[in-house]
């Protein structure tokens, strides 16, 4: 791969980077919903779907973050082996 779609895979990764902080932020207000719901509404069904939204919206963070390092992995240049 040249130089520079290699470049363009790690502006892939800074779009990627954005993505989770926007998912970041959006769990961060959903655990806050969450936490401020009046203790009788807890365990109601809306608190568990809440919850796992939150589940959810981590596992999106976790691939996203995935596929971003291996996109990193990919896109820095291969050192060639040395000859002797």
């Amino acid at each position: 791969m040249n130089k520079e779609r290699r470049e363009e895979l790690l502006d892939v990764v800074d779009i990627l980077e954005e993505a989770v902080s926007r998912l970041s932020d959006i769990r961060d207000e959903e655990q806050d919903a969450l936490d401020s719901m009046p203790d009788g509404l807890q365990e109601s069904a809306t608190a568990m779907a809440m919850q796992e939204a939150l589940d959810t919206l981590d596992g999106f963070e976790d691939s996203i973050t995935t596929i971003q390092t291996r996109i990193e992995q990919y896109a820095k240049p291969k050192k060639k082996p040395k000859k002797k």
